[in-house]
């Protein structure tokens, strides 16, 4: 029994080889855009602790001043 040929044209294996590149660089791409958004994540969510830290922080600095008798 033969089979049929399953032989690809030219600009059929430019074609394919043009995909299997473009599929290639979206993986590569995709994969340095979550090693950038982790740690700029990470940052972030420290960035926010720390303002909240600071926050309640100064509000005892100011709130411990008031209570303190100034030296004259």
């Amino acid at each position: 029994m033969m089979r049929a040929s399953t032989r690809l044209s030219a600009p059929q294996i430019v074609e394919d080889d043009q995909q299997t590149r473009l599929e290639e660089v979206g993986t590569r791409l995709a994969q340095v855009a979550h090693e950038v958004r982790v740690p700029v994540s990470l940052i972030l969510g420290s960035m926010q602790t720390l303002e909240q830290y600071t926050t309640a922080s100064l509000a005892y600095i100011r709130a411990t001043n008031e209570r303190v008798p100034k030296d004259e």
